[in-house]
């Protein structure tokens, strides 16, 4: 267990969200994919030496005469410079890279079981073969990132997650605020494969669901 001093409490309403990671996925057509991972290392590495906190993991920890079991974030074990922030991987076959399954371009499960390591965040850059394309993925943990910053910044009122065209991708949006002042649903974005919306334009319980 990391020392108090090594570790950042979490506020009662980061604890409210799913615990699950929402991952971003970005794709980049560039002539050169080796300048463009040097840049992408370059560029997190100068990010997380300014918030080192990103790097550490989301624990469990009580406080003596405390608080029980809040989540924390805690720093890493090993130097910034050792932390695998950013995983480059390769795609050799000669096929479209969008017709591997969306998990394959992700560095962590969406979902990590409490007895594993939960970072706060990671980046996985996939490079296809031909033509040399790279799509990059971002995972954030949802129980760090909340939409309220607190008197400083305010809650943020409108976001996109832009989620890219990877059949089967899903992306759960936290709630965003509406005109009267409540709060709506929580939002789900999927991708679907060509012609699987005509299909569930269909469906007896979807069409139920949307009238």
């Amino acid at each position: 267990m990391p020392a108090v001093s090594d570790i950042l409490g979490l506020t009662p309403l980061d604890h409210l969200p799913a615990k699950l990671f929402l991952p971003y996925i970005l794709y980049f057509d560039h002539p050169d994919p080796q300048l463009a991972i040097n840049t992408l290392q370059s560029s997190i590495g100068k990010v997380i030496s300014q918030l080192p906190w990103l790097a550490g993991d989301v624990i469990m920890h009580s406080v003596p005469d405390g608080p029980k079991d809040r989540m924390h974030i805690a720093a890493p074990r090993v130097p910034l410079s050792e932390v695998p922030i950013l995983q480059v991987k390769h795609f050799d076959r000669d096929e479209d890279i969008r017709s591997h399954p969306v998990q394959s371009y992700l560095h962590l499960p969406t979902i990590c079981p409490a007895s594993e390591q939960r970072p706060v965040l990671r980046f996985q850059a996939n490079i296809e073969a031909s033509p040399e394309n790279i799509i990059v993925t971002s995972w954030g943990n949802l129980e760090v990132f909340s939409l309220d910053f607190g008197p400083g910044l305010g809650r943020i009122e409108d976001f996109e997650p832009g989620l890219a065209l990877v059949p089967g991708g899903c992306i759960l949006l936290p709630s965003r605020p509406v005109s009267n002042g409540s709060t709506a649903p929580w939002e789900v974005c999927i991708t679907l494969k060509k012609g699987d919306s005509q299909t569930l334009a269909q469906d007896s319980l979807l069409s139920r669901i949307l009238a």
